[in-house]
């Protein structure tokens, strides 16, 4: 069975390091990869306030020159699938309904849609999102590559 960390360096093309500090997730060119990128991806997820039964997932983003390669499609299964072994049941994001990029991701992997609204503050129409977690289908097979430590929602 393929890992999430073996799909992400088949679209790459070079190894790969997860790394987490805190709630942050980075995946970086392993040491010595053939590339001069300093990062792939990245995202945040943590529990939510006074419910450890749920968490949520912010910040994802994939860098240049790993754009339209389905990383981001690849990467939001994997928060699922970490949820998942977290023993989270539920994950929950919100996204700016006019980035059309992570509205085909969220659709592609069962997220519902809660309700959305018009941000005061930043004048952008905000969807909330959420999806029952569960398994997958495949392995994170990765722990953090700077402490070995097991992968883990904060």
């Amino acid at each position: 069975m393929t890992t999430y960390r073996e799909a992400i360096e088949k679209i790459t093309g070079h190894p790969v390091a997860i790394v987490q500090t805190g709630t942050l997730f980075e995946i970086k060119p392993f040491p010595g990869a053939n590339t001069t990128n300093r990062i792939v991806a990245r995202f945040y997820m943590q529990v939510f306030p006074a419910c450890c039964g749920a968490c949520i997932s912010y910040g994802a983003a994939v860098y240049a020159p790993y754009l339209n390669k389905g990383l981001g499609k690849l990467l939001n299964k994997m928060r699922i699938q970490l949820a998942h072994d977290c023993r989270r049941k539920l994950i929950i994001c919100t996204d700016v309904e006019k980035n059309t990029h992570q509205q085909k991701i969220l659709k592609a992997n069962g997220w519902q849609k809660a309700t959305s609204w018009l941000n005061p503050r930043s004048h952008n129409d905000v969807g909330l999102h959420y999806r029952v977690t569960g398994d997958t289908g495949m392995q994170i097979g990765m722990v953090d590559h700077t402490t070995m430590n097991p992968l883990h929602i904060p």
